[in-house]
């Protein structure tokens, strides 16, 4: 290898273009997790809202990023809404963890609340919200859980979750119209005698 140049082999057999490949990897890869740090709270906050743990919001986090990363390398058009892009990715891959492991809807975990750190600026971090969320994974199907989160808790329009979700506008409506019907039984059933 020359003097002055910036790469070098990892191995006996690797050559210089393969050190070169590897080193620019690296840097592709150092680009895409700047790119996406702006939205990384609010990604994690609504993988926060899905999951009962906190461990299980950093995994569900860590797994749509690493998609991310490898859908982002496929990619030939620029994504546009890089948060939505995202959302959406975090809850296909939390659907298809449940659909995996034969959960339908989660069971309720027997430990203590894992409260969130009383100093972040997180807006889920007040224990009412952190309540309902709980609620919210007890009592809701997956699909229902998403569609209330998105237009619930993060504000988004109908039109983006349809487009986040893979589903029409209608579909959303639905979904949230049974979910909303679901917690407000809930809500009443818990308040009566």
């Amino acid at each position: 290898m020359t003097a002055g140049t910036d790469f070098e082999a990892g191995t006996p057999g690797e050559t210089q273009a393969l050190a070169e490949n590897r080193v620019i990897l690296r840097q592709a890869r150092r680009d895409f997790l700047v790119a996406m740090e702006p939205v990384r709270a609010s990604v994690y906050a609504y993988c926060r809202s899905l999951t009962p743990t906190v461990w299980d919001a950093e995994d569900l986090l860590q797994e749509t990023l690493t998609k991310a990363l490898a859908e982002a390398s496929q990619r030939y058009e620029p994504i546009r809404n890089i948060q939505a892009w995202l959302v959406r990715i975090a809850t296909n891959t939390w659907i298809d963890s449940l659909r995996r492991s034969g959960r339908v809807t989660l069971e309720r975990a027997e430990s203590t609340l894992d409260l969130p750190d009383d100093q972040a600026e997180d807006p889920l971090a007040a224990l009412a919200v952190e309540s309902a969320l709980r609620q919210l994974l007890h009592l809701l199907p997956p699909r229902e859980r998403a569609c209330v989160v998105l237009k619930d808790v993060f504000s988004y329009p109908l039109a983006e979750i349809a487009e986040i979700l893979e589903t029409t506008p209608g579909a959303v409506k639905s979904a949230l119209h049974r979910g909303r019907a679901t917690l407000q039984a809930a809500r009443t059933g818990s308040a009566g005698p």
